[in-house]
């Protein structure tokens, strides 16, 4: 059976120049831990995220050796 881990993090706001010179700001998730790679996140990993409405899914893609 697959061990559940649940974390709560902040978004913070990130300004982004857009292309006709205004900025607006927009959401940044910043995740990091030990906890990730204990659930399989290697560092230099890829993921795939999955959006469907209020809810992101977020798994290591995992390349066979």
């Amino acid at each position: 059976m697959k061990k559940q881990s649940s974390r709560k993090v902040k978004l913070q706001s990130k300004h982004r120049q857009l292309a006709w010179g205004d900025q607006k700001i927009v959401p940044e998730l910043r995740v990091n831990g030990i906890w990730l790679e204990q659930h399989g996140f290697k560092p230099g990993g890829q993921v795939e995220i999955t959006v469907t409405q209020n809810e992101l899914i977020i798994k290591p893609i995992v390349h066979g050796d």
